[in-house]
């Protein structure tokens, strides 16, 4: 086996394990993502960017497609990467690459960039109003393969005003 697709392979059962733990816990309701968002991670020279998609098996959903929207912004919230729409099975992966020099021009001027990944679900009246799914967002060595880091789904935080003393 090929060491990148060693990595993947890694990558897939973190993401199933994962999706296995939020369903046996009684959390299928926090991992069904419509309009999911990531924090801002950076990214640096010969480092490549994977926002991973699993879409978990729920017993209680109707078979079929689920499609969902893949796409990398900057920190102006400006499109770099993607959208690509993937159209998942359920217990099946999918993932958006994207390489530090893919980036447009403007944004390789210092050697590391603030991103952000956003996953879209896109709703067909026809099918199942939900279907489940476990992002992540995965930074990798392009020479080494090694996995940096990965980010899972960040909550919404609501900030409450500051009362007046």
């Amino acid at each position: 086996m090929t060491r990148r697709l060693r990595r993947s392979a890694r990558t897939l059962i973190a993401l199933f394990i994962v999706g296995g733990i939020a369903l046996a816990t009684g959390l299928a309701e926090a991992i069904i993502v419509i309009g999911g968002k990531f924090g801002m991670f950076g990214l640096a020279r010969g480092q490549t960017a994977r926002l991973n998609v699993v879409r978990v098996i729920d017993p209680n959903q109707r078979p079929g497609e689920c499609s969902v929207e893949l796409m990398f912004v900057d920190s102006m919230g400006m499109t770099v990467g993607g959208p690509m729409t993937v159209d998942l099975m359920r217990g099946h992966a999918m993932f958006l690459d994207l390489a530090y020099d893919a980036l447009p021009g403007a944004l390789r001027v210092d050697t590391r960039v603030q991103l952000r990944g956003v996953v879209n679900g896109i709703i067909d009246p026809n099918s199942s109003p939900r279907c489940g799914v476990v992002p992540t967002v995965e930074v990798y060595d392009n020479i080494s393969m090694q996995t940096m880091f990965i980010l899972g789904l960040t909550p919404g935080i609501q900030a409450d005003p500051i009362p007046h003393l």
